[in-house]
């Protein structure tokens, strides 16, 4: 099997400035590849290739973001300035943002000429940004950017986008709202407890987009055994139901138990499950066609574990997964809640899916 990994070391130019909570070396690929490199079980199955991208081209840009929107990033990208308040633009990003677009782009496109049979991009994503707007620390949408060009190239009219990451890609889901050619699935933390408010159960889509937006709300303290359960209950069943072309999962390590920014309570080995479901319904869907973007942390310990993990899930590989932390004590125990969140998407759901 040969797994490409696409990388640019100017990644980490990606970086807010001190005080800011994304800074550049979360994305450092010698720190996140240090499990990768050299691993024998990695090694024996698998020839893994790492590709250097060259950054997206205007056209592809704008196929997905608005020219007043783009000439403002730009404007940005030369003098400085703020997207929101919380997403200031040093001189240079949006460079490093076409960067994080290309690498999507080489990656998809290498597993469609199958040159590759799995495919993993180690950026910082930027499913916040929406048609015209950007902000949650992103600038332009490279999965959607990426996603639109599969489109045009390649004819795809199937594509399946799930976020695990624990805030809502309303951004993705911004760009994909109206086509059922992207089924958008969400798993994130309750929107009225975390950025940035949106992405409700019953968000689904508009027109003939309408049920092609799956949004699901979890409470905080989800653990790996109730993400498993929504995972199994719902998910599986849609994209079984969907059948794919070309499956792209879009995460980080945001939900490990160590991120005090969010709430909930997975694991190494929950992130491992999560890949591995994905894994291996593009094996039986789409001819193994999987893409996975994202990757990065904010803790140097977690960021070669959380890669190895996703590669590791993707491959159906068991590796030895420790945590570099203790897990916290007397969490609270949500599996009711989830439970009612199930049911409460199932109900929005049952009327644009036989499954549910």
């Amino acid at each position: 099997m040969k797994i490409g990994i696409a990388y640019h070391d100017d990644f980490k130019q990606y970086d807010f400035g001190p005080g800011h909570p994304l800074r550049g070396y979360y994305v450092d690929g010698d720190i996140a590849f240090t499990l990768i490199k050299g691993n024998e079980k990695l090694e024996e199955k698998t020839e893994i290739i790492f590709v250097n991208p060259s950054p997206a081209e205007e056209k592809d840009i704008l196929a997905v973001h608005t020219r007043e929107y783009l000439d403002f990033i730009k404007g940005l990208n030369e003098e400085g300035g703020f997207i929101t308040l919380d997403t200031p633009v040093n001189k240079g990003m949006y460079d490093v943002a076409r960067l994080f677009a290309g690498a999507d782009i080489l990656a998809a496109s290498m597993l469609m000429d199958k040159t590759l049979n799995k495919s993993f991009v180690l950026d910082m994503m930027g499913h916040h940004a929406g048609v015209d707007f950007g902000g949650g620390f992103c600038l332009i949408n490279d999965i959607a950017i990426m996603i639109e060009f599969l489109r045009r190239n390649y004819g795809l009219k199937r594509i399946l986008v799930f976020d695990y990451a624990v805030n809502t890609g309303h951004g993705t889901i911004n760009v994909f709202y109206n086509t059922p050619e992207v089924l958008c699935v969400d798993i994130h933390q309750d929107p009225l407890t975390l950025y940035p408010g949106t992405g409700f159960p019953e968000q689904v889509g508009r027109g003939e987009g309408q049920g092609y937006t799956v949004n699901i709300s979890l409470p905080p303290f989800t653990s790996d055994n109730d993400y498993l359960l929504v995972l199994n209950e719902i998910v599986v069943p849609i994209v079984n139901e969907y059948r794919p072309e070309l499956i792209v999962t879009a995460g980080l390590n945001g939900g490990h138990f160590t991120v005090k920014i969010n709430q909930f309570m997975q694991t190494l080995n929950g992130l491992w499950e999560i890949v591995n479901i994905f894994s291996k319904l593009s094996d039986k869907l789409c001819d193994g066609k999987l893409v996975n973007i994202g990757g990065f942390s904010v803790d140097s310990k977690l960021l070669p574990l959380g890669f190895l993990a996703t590669v590791a899930g993707a491959l159906n590989m068991e590796v030895d997964l420790p945590e570099p932390y203790e897990m916290p004590s007397n969490i609270p125990d949500v599996t009711n809640d989830v439970g009612d969140a199930i049911q409460n998407v199932k109900k929005i759901h049952k009327k644009y899916w036989k499954c549910v």
